[in-house]
């Protein structure tokens, strides 16, 4: 398995469906790693994410603690890790927000997966996915049992 920082981008539409789904109360009790109840709560999730993945990426290549240069993931136009940046991102709906924490977490995935935010994203992703097939029309005229 290979890993890589995942560019900002997917970070920060993870970010916005957290905040929509927060604002929306569809997910029962959000746990504090993943709340966003204030303006600075956003950028903070972000930055989280992108250690958390930066974790998973140096466990994966030992090197790359010593030597950024190696961290396969966005770089600058010098060649440079490019660190994370939050921008606020529009949010797209439930099954591009499924399929971006899916990268997220598969990312994140050689690090230490007993971390609380990677537990809860995980937990959210499972209850996401819940909510896209039970609103499908082919669950919806499945027989029950």
């Amino acid at each position: 398995m290979s890993s890589y920082i995942v560019d900002d981008k997917t970070i920060n539409k993870i970010v916005a469906g957290l905040q929509s789904h927060h604002m929306r109360n569809k997910y029962p009790s959000l746990p504090e790693c993943l709340r966003i109840d204030e303006r600075d709560h956003a950028p903070l999730l972000g930055e989280n994410m992108y250690k958390l993945n930066l974790h998973a990426v140096n466990a994966r290549y030992p090197d790359t603690v010593e030597n950024s240069k190696n961290l396969p993931g966005p770089c600058d136009e010098l060649g440079n890790h490019a660190p994370y940046t939050y921008r606020n991102e529009n949010y797209h709906g439930q099954v591009p927000l499924y399929k971006s924490i899916q990268c997220f977490l598969y990312q994140c995935s050689d690090g230490n997966t007993e971390d609380p935010l990677f537990v809860e994203l995980d937990k959210f992703n499972i209850h996401l996915a819940s909510e896209i097939l039970s609103s499908l029309d082919t669950y919806e005229n499945a027989p029950w049992g």
